[in-house]
């Protein structure tokens, strides 16, 4: 774990209120999937954690949404301007070569996946995608999916692009087709995880999931980013995670009528 000040290199609108901020820095070369780093802006606001999208020596990665003043004032960066750079922080998925695999993201939480889907498409596996969104001018990073070559399923709440409904129920018609013996990795909305963590526990498929928490410093001296685990206790997202397997975390069961994005 480094703290860094790196310049920007590029800043990319890819949808509304979203950017790719690339940044001339080396520290996340041979990240794990679903790891992040905490960048900041000073003097008035404290560092934020986002996944990191891609890394090597040169260039590092990361898309998000403008939600509040201290990302805006982020995403307001230009090339030749510097941010604070913390990191790679955390734990991010565990796969190995696996050969069957279904990656889920919806929403912000689609750029590890990606990075995921270009780790496995990297080693000669053959990733099977389902991206997911509101509608589809906020569908994230599905052409770049498809650069890869992997198959992609998208899902948005109004049925403007792919299906209509979430990605959750995508997963499930696609757990129900068989074939195969995938392990599903998700990242995205916490309703969202609890609906992939429920289809596949139902339908025996490992699956990992990267969890979304407001994450104060990034390496659990804070204490704030605490989840309750399925045997009772407590583990902190930014140390313990942000990737679990999905057992292990206990879920919140969402009300039968609600809905939600991705």
């Amino acid at each position: 774990m480094t703290r860094q000040l790196c310049e920007v290199a590029a800043n990319r609108v890819v949808a509304p209120d979203h950017h790719v901020l690339t940044l001339s820095c080396g520290l996340g070369a041979g990240f794990e999937p679903g790891q992040f780093v905490q960048l900041g802006v000073e003097p008035a606001y404290l560092p934020r954690p986002f996944s990191i999208l891609r890394a090597d020596r040169r260039h590092l990665a990361v898309l998000s949404k403008t939600v509040g003043a201290g990302t805006r004032a982020l995403f307001a960066r230009t090339p030749g301007q510097r941010v604070w750079v913390l990191g790679p922080l955390g734990r991010g998925f565990r796969c190995g070569g696996a050969a069957d695999s279904i990656l889920v993201g919806g929403g912000v939480g689609v750029p590890p996946i990606y990075a995921l889907a270009e780790r496995l498409a990297g080693k000669g596996a053959a990733p099977r995608v389902i991206a997911g969104a509101r509608t589809a001018h906020h569908l994230l990073l599905h052409r770049e999916f498809a650069a890869l070559g992997v198959e992609v399923g998208v899902m948005t709440d109004d049925g403007s692009a792919g299906g209509r409904g979430t990605a959750a129920d995508l997963l499930a018609e696609w757990l129900r087709a068989g074939g195969g013996d995938p392990r599903v990795y998700a990242c995205g909305p916490a309703p969202m995880l609890a609906a992939v963590a429920a289809i596949c526990r139902r339908s025996g498929a490992p699956c990992q999931v990267a969890v979304e928490e407001h994450m104060a410093c990034g390496f659990g001296a804070c204490q704030g980013c605490a989840v309750a685990t399925a045997a009772g206790g407590y583990e902190l997202v930014c140390r313990d995670g942000p990737a679990f397997d999905a057992g292990r975390l206990a879920w919140q069961r969402p009300p039968a009528e609600a809905r939600w994005s991705t």
